[in-house]
């Protein structure tokens, strides 16, 4: 349909702005670290300066609008900072579409100054702020936002991609635009085979695609759905198991 179309194209053009900022801060990072980062003046906020002193300014902003954080990036080191910055991000959403995309990209371009083991974290606490308090008016804006985050999480960190899919959903499905995300059992399946995450999260994933479908009156789809979900149990006497069959 034409609303659907407009949806997909607002969701979209804000994911590609987040994309470029995301990109650019990466590009000046490097180039700062060889050397070649000063003087540029169209970057977005938060990019023409080093990784810790980016840090810094983004400390300095979550200060600004009222959320002092107790981390410091040379007593607590980077990756407590970044941690930090994802638990408490709901402060950047409360700000201008504008200022909110350049400093979540700027967060997002941090992500590596924090340990594999670790990530995974990080990331859940972003999809949870993100996902949090929508309404008709920040949906696809907040959308966009994991959408890009989804993009980024490559190679080693698509495992992580699981975690943001299901607030992807959890987002599309309150601001009423479901046909932008893959629900197709069998796709999300191959998908979930490529993020190479565990056998419970993928499990998480298939039980929220089946109450999305039942819920928006795809009962066929639902029910392929939870025969792929039942057919991931080695044991079928599980109490989860049990609770997911009936």
């Amino acid at each position: 349909s034409s609303c659907g179309e407009k949806s997909r194209s607002s969701v979209l053009n804000v994911c590609e702005k987040l994309s470029r900022v995301v990109c650019e801060r990466r590009r000046i990072a490097l180039a700062c670290a060889d050397g070649r980062g000063g003087g540029m003046s169209s970057a977005p906020a938060f990019i023409d300066v080093s990784e810790q002193d980016q840090a810094v300014e983004l400390l300095e902003y979550y200060d600004s609008r009222g959320q002092k954080l107790a981390v410091d990036v040379k007593e607590n080191g980077m990756a407590a900072v970044v941690h930090a910055l994802a638990e408490h991000c709901s402060i950047c959403l409360k700000a201008s579409d504008e200022d909110a995309l350049a400093a979540m990209a700027s967060i997002f371009s941090l992500f590596h100054m924090v340990p594999p083991p670790e990530l995974g974290t990080v990331v859940l606490n972003i999809c949870k702020q993100i996902s949090s308090d929508i309404t008709d008016k920040n949906a696809k804006f907040r959308f966009s936002l994991l959408k890009t985050l989804f993009c980024i999480m490559e190679d080693g960190n698509s495992s992580h991609r699981a975690d943001i899919w299901l607030h992807m959903l959890l987002i599309a499905r309150k601001g009423s635009f479901l046909k932008i995300v893959t629900t197709d059992p069998a796709e999300v399946q191959k998908n979930l085979d490529s993020w190479k995450c565990g056998t419970e999260k993928q499990q998480q994933v298939l039980r929220s695609l089946y109450d999305t479908l039942q819920e928006t009156g795809k009962s066929s789809s639902a029910t392929d759905a939870l025969v792929i979900l039942l057919s991931m149990y080695t044991n079928p006497g599980t109490p989860q198991a049990k609770e997911d069959a009936r």
